[in-house]
């Protein structure tokens, strides 16, 4: 079964035995730029970086998912610190996958910025996947501002909320565990993902004039110190099983 195409100045007509489609001709260019999209990838790509790709990219998509979820005005903010290079590449990816949130980004840029992007949009093909995942990936830090958390600040604000519910002295004990340097960057975590139960015990702990890091933690930092928590802490709560046991 061949399949059949029928072209006009208005629309595009595709016919596969029973199955029939009508394109405008945005749809068209949408679906050709998914197509040769897709195509580069698995040319250009093993199978293996195919498939890494493909599950960071599954990650990362709740990002731009989330655009909708955010008034005019918080739009507009996180657009103020967005990255501008990465701006094409999102928005040709918002007008194949979530049309409505490429019309608010549009609806907020200046008509210049306007101008610019629509005039790159028309020269630049398909945004290939390496140059679309940091742009997704952009969109955390401007996100986590507008109060929405994804992936790793997501988990370990959760985690934080967890630790607060300890016994102020098993608290305190643990953060007397981790190094002055650990405890600096845990009280910038918490200051970062509103935690302030956290961050005043972290204060606490801190020598007078101890300070966290000036710039926020990202997603790496995050990560190490927050498993660097987590491992003193089953280790206080081996501690304790130890000393019941030999009690």
């Amino acid at each position: 079964m061949k399949p059949e195409l029928t072209a006009t100045a208005e629309h595009i007509r595709l016919a596969l035995g029973n199955c029939k489609a009508r394109l405008t001709a945005d749809q068209a260019n949408n679906l050709r730029d998914q197509l040769a999209s897709q195509l580069r990838l698995y040319l250009e790509q093993p199978s293996s970086e195919v498939k890494k790709n493909q599950k960071k990219l599954s990650r990362l998509e709740p990002l731009a998912q989330a655009l909708a979820q955010l008034e005019s005005r918080q739009l507009q903010s996180l657009l103020l610190t967005y990255p501008k290079h990465h701006l094409v590449a999102l928005i040709r990816y918002a007008r194949a996958q979530l049309p409505g949130v490429s019309e608010q980004i549009f609806a907020q840029l200046s008509k210049r910025a306007a101008d610019q992007v629509s005039e790159e949009l028309a020269l630049r093909g398909p945004v290939p996947l390496h140059q679309l995942l940091p742009a997704l990936e952009a969109l955390e830090g401007p996100l986590s501002k507008e109060g929405l958390l994804f992936g790793t600040q997501l988990k370990a604000r959760d985690y934080l909320q967890r630790l607060a519910q300890l016994p102020a002295n098993r608290l305190k004990q643990l953060l007397q565990k981790l190094p002055p340097k650990a405890v600096e960057q845990l009280l910038a975590i918490a200051q970062q993902l509103d935690t302030p139960e956290i961050a005043a015990f972290c204060k606490e702990a801190l020598k007078p004039g101890a300070q966290p890091p000036a710039s926020k933690l990202d997603e790496n930092q995050i990560r190490l110190v927050m498993a660097l928590v987590s491992r003193e802490l089953k280790k206080l709560k081996e501690s304790d099983r130890w000393s019941s046991s030999h009690a």
